[in-house]
């Protein structure tokens, strides 16, 4: 497989919510937590629920964009994004269902940009390290 990526990822998981954009229908949202980041994409695994699984057949649409809203550490801070759907992949695990996908961060506020950047230079530096950072 062919790697695409022009950042380099990294594993944390972040509290994350995503509503889907462009429906005729009433926009759903949905929580899950990051699986990793990098500076202009991340992977998130959705959590279960009723209003995920009535989501996932408009996720797996590719190139369909979503409302993201992130709580990133140390302080919790919220940083907004549209996102874009690169990939999905979704499968069970015994009794229950999982659905990733990757997304592409397209548009973020100036500020939320700033924050998002300086998030994932300051973890990068934290894991090369050996260090942590609070999620």
């Amino acid at each position: 497989m062919i790697e695409r990526r022009k950042f380099e990822r990294f594993e944390i998981s972040i509290s994350s919510s995503m509503e889907l954009l462009g429906t005729f229908t009433r926009p759903l949202t949905v929580s899950g937590r990051t699986r990793n980041i990098s500076l202009e994409g991340l992977s998130i695994e959705l959590q279960e629920g009723e209003e995920s699984l009535d989501l996932i057949p408009y996720l797996a649409l590719k190139k369909k964009q979503v409302a993201l809203e992130m709580k990133i550490p140390p302080k919790g801070e919220r940083i907004r994004a549209i996102g874009r759907v690169m990939w999905y992949h979704s499968g069970s695990r015994g009794a229950s269902y999982y659905f990733r996908a990757g997304l592409l961060l397209e548009e973020m506020e100036a500020e939320d940009r700033k924050k998002w950047e300086d998030f994932a230079r300051t973890w990068r530096k934290q894991r090369s390290k050996g260090h942590q950072v609070g999620s």
